[in-house]
């Protein structure tokens, strides 16, 4: 590693990691760089074979040095990690400044939207609150059972569950970036819903996709029919998710399999006197192991 004298012009003028967490939200709370200190004069960049540099940290003091929100240094020094490419930029960028210790789940998941240029509107998403969803997600397409982050598997199912233990919020967003679009589009309200089902949208879109919306809905809008004891499918699953407010986090897994049997019973188009019962996700996803929107730039490139 080596090191450069820069201005903070052209420190500002660098480019942002990839995978960068939300700068302007940070700077709204990173009131300790208000006050100019010896130690913000340093800061790291990987420098790629061309001579180009990514910024590895340093970005929301150049954002406050760029609105002239507090005085600037004379100049920085920049350590400079050479890498091969940007990919490893972002790796390098996971790992820094103690394994990226400072960072919350909701910095990594703004991170991992601006790496795909996704900027969601919803209250639900731009909350960053989704890791569970996705995991629960991830673990049907990888495995066919939503094993919960924490749960306890046997060894048979052990290899499965590493990888899916091991996936990061980078790329399980990658995975379910068509997905999450569609569920932003619905303007969802944070904590409108669950873990578990949440992972049953993403899942249920992966497989159905604009098919399945109009149940999804119909369950976010609590728009369900009831007569008697006979209930639809959305007003089934409606009751479900009520139902499992009480249970708590530890439920997830579950909820996810019963919303995925309240999706099945709305495409036959049944009735039913009870809640849904979980489906079966082995081999669920299978034949859909990529997005729709990922196959058709596949189907034009060739």
């Amino acid at each position: 590693m080596s090191y450069k004298r820069m201005t903070v012009k052209d420190w500002i003028a660098v480019p942002s990691n990839p995978i960068q967490r939300d700068t302007e939200r940070h700077l709204a709370r990173a009131k300790h760089l208000l006050t100019p200190q010896q130690s913000h004069m340093f800061v790291f960049a990987a420098e790629l074979p061309s001579g180009n540099l990514i910024k590895l940290d340093g970005h929301t003091r150049a954002l406050a040095w760029e609105r002239e929100m507090v005085e600037t240094p004379p100049y920085v020094f920049v350590g400079l990690i050479p890498v091969k490419n940007s990919k490893e930029a972002e790796e390098l960028y996971k790992t820094f400044d103690s394994k990226a210790a400072l960072e919350t789940s909701q910095d990594k998941m703004s991170g991992a939207f601006n790496k795909h240029n996704f900027n969601p509107e919803s209250d639900l998403l731009r909350g960053g609150s989704i890791t569970t969803g996705l995991r629960i997600a991830y673990a049907v397409l990888k495995g066919g059972q939503p094993f919960h982050a924490t749960q306890g598997v046997s060894k048979k199912s052990g290899a499965i569950a590493s990888v899916i233990h091991a996936a990061d919020v980078y790329q399980m967003v990658d995975e379910f970036s068509y997905e999450l679009h569609a569920l932003d589009a619905f303007g969802l309200r944070r904590g409108q819903l669950r873990a578990g089902s949440m992972g049953a949208f993403l899942i249920s879109y992966r497989k159905y996709g604009h098919k399945v919306l109009p149940f999804w809905q119909g369950v976010f809008a609590k728009e369900g029919n009831k007569v008697g004891r006979e209930m639809d499918a959305v007003q089934a699953t409606v009751q479900l998710l009520e139902n499992h407010k009480r249970l708590g986090h530890s439920a997830a897994s579950e909820l996810c399999l019963r919303s995925l049997g309240g999706v099945e019973m709305w495409m036959k188009d049944a009735v039913t006197t009870r809640l849904p019962s979980p489906y079966d996700t082995h081999e669920y996803l299978k034949g859909h192991e990529r997005a729709a929107e990922r196959l058709i730039k596949k189907a034009k490139a060739a």
